[in-house]
């Protein structure tokens, strides 16, 4: 079974920020060792330095741009898992998954804006802050020491977390597609380690 997931890589948010601190590094160091721009030879290192950073920048922001639409795939076989990703495929048999977790984190979104409420001929413009939301996570650790974590949004899982404490019946991970595909592994994990007499964690 397949399913589509909101992941995203840390890799790619890293590779948008390591070219600013590269930058600010290089001007940091200028100034400790007491080199400036006025120099045409230093001047011209600087500016294809920075033209190379400002490059590598872009790369990963279009990276990201494209995760954010295109997130990735988790495909569920009878003796696999194929995860496909922006860049990146990967094969993983059941026999070398040594261990998996799933769990949630919390983050905080970007600070909002409103604008209201009103007092005479000002408003007032309110900041938000404290507006949390839930990701999911599922982290599967290989038999080679390596792990893999698929992120996925949790959206709708606030309120139904709620709802499961006055009725134990809801489940509120069951609408995560990240969920969805881990229940679905476990389950044919279990089909798999019975056919071959197998003892495989889930």
């Amino acid at each position: 079974m397949e399913f589509q997931i909101e992941h995203r890589s840390r890799i790619f948010a890293r590779g948008m920020q390591i070219p600013g601190l590269a930058f600010m590094g290089a001007l940091l160091l200028m100034v400790i060792i007491g080199v400036t721009l006025q120099n045409d030879t230093v001047l011209m290192i600087f500016c294809g330095f920075s033209a190379i950073l400002a490059v590598i920048e872009v790369i990963f922001m279009i990276l990201s741009l494209i995760e954010i639409f295109y997130g990735a795939k988790v495909i569920v076989n009878s003796d696999h898992l194929d995860i496909r990703m922006v860049l990146r495929r990967k094969r993983i048999p059941f026999d070398q998954i040594e261990e998996t977790k799933y769990f949630h984190y919390e983050g905080t979104k970007y600070p909002r804006y409103r604008s209201d409420d009103f007092f005479g001929d000002y408003t007032i413009v309110k900041k938000l802050y404290g507006r949390k939301y839930f990701r999911t996570q599922l982290d599967i650790f290989l038999s080679s020491g390596k792990h893999i974590s698929l992120t996925d949004n949790a959206k709708g899982y606030s309120k139904k977390r709620k709802q499961a404490q006055v009725n134990p019946a809801i489940n509120p991970d069951e609408d995560i597609r990240l969920y969805q595909a881990y229940q679905c592994y476990r389950s044919a994990v279990d089909q798999y380690a019975r056919e071959h007499g197998l003892q495989i964690p889930r």
